[in-house]
């Protein structure tokens, strides 16, 4: 595989990183969403998308690593759809050197991948985003609790909080801790729904995954993605047998394969 080029943006204070195989143009943009806490830079999702054809942003929340604001859920959400909206506009630019970013002239966002915490961020700005047509979501945390339906989400959100401020408090900058603690108690599951253009969402979750009980989402997930999405979209969710909740272990030849796919379709 050709190892991926790399760009750095930073606009309207948001900052970030596309990465692309530099033997051939992109046929149209993925957004990668990290999770909490993530990791910037390339990982074999990201890497996978470069040589399938896409330009992959991965994006750096508001208020986290470079980008400016501080970091709330509606922020961070608000951030990913002002990247995409940026970059359909054409020429973004590379900040060290000035030059475009050879992404074309017009890019349009048509996939969406979230890993962990980032699938509750990048699935609801895929509701946002015009021309998105597929969402991938890895180790899928779509919500918290049990209302209004079973999310299957075992991690402690509360306490995964107070490790990231103690970790990390120049990388992740909080504003209303309230507003958090009340997300990770479940009281900001209901997002206002949109429709949008997705044709396919697909959700992989391995049986491994100590952050997850998946007796409790997999049957569940036809209604939760109803709710973010409509009734029109194209979903399934994906078991992985042995697989914990990193993306090496989600990133099976079937979920390649799917990334394939979508590609191939020109998506």
């Amino acid at each position: 595989m050709t190892a991926t080029k790399r760009y750095a943006y930073r606009c309207d204070g948001l900052a970030g990183e596309v990465f692309l195989d530099p033997t051939r143009s992109p046929n149209s943009v993925a957004i990668f969403c990290f999770g909490f806490p993530g990791t910037i830079g390339p990982n074999p999702i990201v890497n996978l998308l470069a040589a399938s054809g896409y330009a992959v942003v991965v994006h750096q929340y508001a208020g986290t690593y470079d980008s400016d604001g501080y970091f709330t859920p509606q922020a961070s959400v608000d951030s990913i759809t002002t990247i995409a909206h940026r970059l359909a506009e054409g020429n973004f630019t590379d900040i060290k050197k000035g030059n475009p970013i050879p992404i074309g002239d017009y890019p349009q966002t048509k996939l969406i991948v979230g890993h962990s915490f980032g699938c509750f961020l990048g699935g609801r700005a895929a509701t946002q985003i015009r021309g998105v047509e597929a969402v991938l979501l890895l180790a899928p945390i779509l919500g918290y609790g049990h209302v209004p339906f079973e999310y299957g989400v075992l991690e402690d959100g509360i306490a995964q909080l107070e490790y990231v401020r103690r970790a990390r408090p120049h990388t992740y900058r909080f504003s209303d801790l309230d507003d958090w603690r009340a997300l990770f108690r479940g009281e900001r599951n209901s997002w206002s729904p949109r429709q949008i253009n997705a044709k396919r969402v697909l959700a992989v979750v391995g049986d491994a995954d100590p952050d997850f009980n998946v007796r409790l989402i997999v049957p569940a997930f036809p209604a939760i993605l109803t709710s973010l999405y409509g009734r029109t979209v194209q979903g399934s969710i994906s078991v992985v047998p042995g697989a914990g909740h990193s993306v090496d272990d989600l990133l099976t030849d079937e979920v390649k394969e799917w990334v394939l796919q979508a590609t191939a379709r020109n998506i």
